[in-house]
């Protein structure tokens, strides 16, 4: 599953040992292409390089994935948002927002 895990939460044991980046929180925005492309290439405090494991064209995509989970996590929040405004009960999905409680969220386990 590896430090990340699947749905980029870094809710595994290696992620947690490794203080792996949650990819759904919203800092991620904040990162450059070119950051994100040189952290995955050369490696960042515990996370290892891939540079000699990928090529340069597999590391750009891996960033637009990576980028995939907050979207994910976005296009959730913001489609709620809608579907409240239409109900005329926006306050209580900003309260939702407010609250953080969109972080550790994931689509999968909202589905169950």
């Amino acid at each position: 599953m590896g430090c990340h895990a699947a749905d980029g939460s870094a809710n595994t044991k290696a992620g947690k040992n490794t203080g792996a980046h949650d990819f759904r929180l919203p800092d991620l925005e904040k990162e450059t292409d070119a950051t994100l492309i040189e952290i995955v290439s050369k490696g960042k405090k515990k996370m290892p390089k891939f540079e000699e494991k990928l090529k340069g064209k597999e590391i750009k995509q891996l960033v637009e994935y990576v980028r995939g989970f907050l979207q994910e996590v976005l296009n959730w929040v913001f489609g709620l948002e809608l579907a409240a405004r239409r109900k005329h009960d926006e306050s209580s999905v900003r309260a939702w927002m407010q609250r953080g409680s969109y972080v550790g969220f994931s689509r999968r386990n909202a589905c169950r």
